[in-house]
């Protein structure tokens, strides 16, 4: 494992001074947030306690203090993990006062979740999305007492969109309990430098910024910030390993991300977490056999999970199977209304399937449920590019670029869209861009070399099929492109009187065989003759 890989952070934004007190946190925390029933940070708390290397024997765990609300709040607790949140809430209401802390905070968060649970049920009885109902009466009781009454607060006041208030109360409740993941996550789509900075400084920060690094598009640092923290603190942290093969998958550099996710399966193998993603990644580098072995091993340990479904859908559309491979990733859907990777593949098996309609469908709902993905919304423009609807592709390759500026895949779609429509200018501006932001694909250079022909700028046509050759010849590339470059530039010298120079390149014609022999004759003759 390589600590900071791009050299761009060689140290953590926080040091950790006492591990051993890192882990009594830890300890602490998970205790504390299953209590008190957050069960994603309590797991993720849990997890990163288990990463920390054994130096001492454990401590007995934190207890809660006893007091009269103590027998309710067992029952409460039981009906709340059951999901009968609305009884749950009924158990507590004599308590459900602030001195009376735990008792406080779980019968609002009951109410919370009844709300969430009649809200998807309402939102299938109208078809449309709707409210939470209880939004409002929480809001308007609930005091921020504490770390996790803030907490709660803070996603009420998120949901209604009061941001600002929302931000300082999730700030206040991580500077009182900073081991709070899911607090984390709810700030990270609010925060902003000012923000950061209003937070302490505690090692928990650590991947918050790197989580804010992977926000802005900065994957590079995310790596490095990761690294160095699994390398100083937390060494078989399958969290970490997982965040780390995702920024890889994002920079399309799928040979590290394997790597990354395979020390994942080494030290989790029952996770779940990011699993979608290494399927992704070996569904795009056909590794038949490694997707064949994570299909089998999630499907034994949990094949009724959204993401053993997502898995073996991307398992049979690698063997073309696009029938079974629907089966799964509705049944993903079905399992979990909200995952949005299955839409989003669900789009791209229906497209496969040449059934326009649906996939349309399917990529909307996806862009309903995250509006900032920019899959869903370039699977639209592909979607619409295919039927010939180019404007309505250039729209959404538009709303795509919008979350994605420095993606060069999505320049360059939309600069081919815009080369179909015969609007050369508007080509040549989107190609442009895609090489400033060093095209992945590598196809830009030579179709903005031809652009640059059709408008009469030669100069800089010839300087771009110049180093699209150069690339070619280093990949050993006797394409039609190949060709194309060579005769451009033999006519180019030509027209300059540079006689040496177009005959070496009408001699390269040679290598080709076939037609371009003659071609090639003919155009040593013309130099000469010049």
């Amino acid at each position: 494992m390589e600590a900071s890989p791009f050299n761009k952070i060689t140290e953590p934004a926080i040091l950790i001074s006492n591990l051993e007190e890192a882990r009594q946190e830890l300890r602490y925390a998970v205790s504390l947030l299953s209590s008190y029933k957050l069960y994603q940070s309590s797991k993720w708390a849990a997890q990163l306690l288990i990463s920390i290397p054994v130096q001492s024997p454990p401590k007995p765990p934190y207890q809660d203090s006893l007091n009269s609300s103590y027998d309710n709040l067992q029952l409460a607790k039981t009906l709340f993990d059951l999901k009968e949140y609305i009884k749950a809430a009924s158990v507590l209401t004599e308590y459900s006062k602030p001195n009376f802390p735990q008792a406080y905070f779980l019968y609002h968060y009951s109410m919370f979740m009844y709300g969430e649970f009649r809200r998807e049920e309402e939102s299938i009885e109208e078809g449309k999305e709707m409210e939470n109902r209880q939004l409002f009466s929480i809001d308007s009781q609930l005091k921020p007492i504490d770390p996790m009454c803030a907490y709660l607060l803070g996603v009420v006041k998120k949901h209604r969109g009061e941001t600002d208030v929302a931000k300082e109360l999730l700030v206040r409740s991580l500077n009182d309990f900073p081991i709070n993941w899911s607090a984390w996550l709810e700030l990270v789509d609010l925060c902003d430098n000012d923000c950061l900075a209003k937070i302490k400084n505690h090692w928990m920060k650590n991947f918050f910024i790197a989580q804010f690094y992977h926000k802005m598009q900065k994957t590079e640092e995310s790596i490095d910030l990761y690294a160095l923290v699994a390398e100083k603190y937390f060494p078989s942290s399958s969290f970490i390993y997982s965040q780390i093969g995702n920024e890889f998958f994002l920079m399309d550099d799928y040979t590290n991300a394997i790597i990354w996710f395979e020390q994942v399966e080494e030290v989790d193998p029952y996770s779940y977490e990011l699993m979608d993603v290494y399927s992704n990644i070996l569904y795009v580098r056909e590794e038949s056999g490694k997707l064949s072995y994570l299909a089998y091993r999630m499907f034994q340990n949990d094949k009724y999970r959204p993401e053993t479904c997502f898995v073996l859908g991307n398992y049979y559309s690698l063997k073309n199977d696009h029938t079974r491979a629907m089966v799964y990733f509705k049944r993903a859907t079905e399992l979990d209304k909200n995952y949005l990777p299955a839409w989003i593949l669900m789009g791209h098996e229906y497209l496969e399937m040449q059934n326009v309609t649906k996939a349309i469908e399917s990529y909307r709902t996806a862009i309903e449920l995250d509006p900032k993905d920019y899959r869903a919304w370039y699977g639209l423009a592909e979607t619409y590019e295919v039927s010939d609807m180019n404007l309505y592709a250039i729209y959404y390759y538009y709303k795509a670029i919008l979350t994605r500026p420095q993606d060069s895949r999505l320049w360059v779609a939309l600069g081919t869209c815009y080369e179909k429509m015969g609007k050369t200018s508007d080509s040549t501006k989107c190609y442009e861009k895609a090489e400033r932001l060093k095209d992945r694909e590598g196809v830009v250079l030579h179709r903005l070399a031809r652009l640059y022909g059709r408008l009469g700028l030669t100069e800089k046509a010839a300087k771009c099929f110049l180093e699209s050759l150069s690339r070619k010849d280093m990949e050993n590339d006797t394409g039609e492109e190949t060709v194309e470059a060579i005769m451009f530039l033999k006519q180019y010298y030509l027209s300059k009187n540079m006689s040496e120079e177009a005959a070496t390149y009408a001699r390269r014609l040679y290598d080709f065989g076939g037609a371009e022999l003659d071609r090639a004759t003919y155009h040593i003759r013309q130099t000469e003759f010049n």
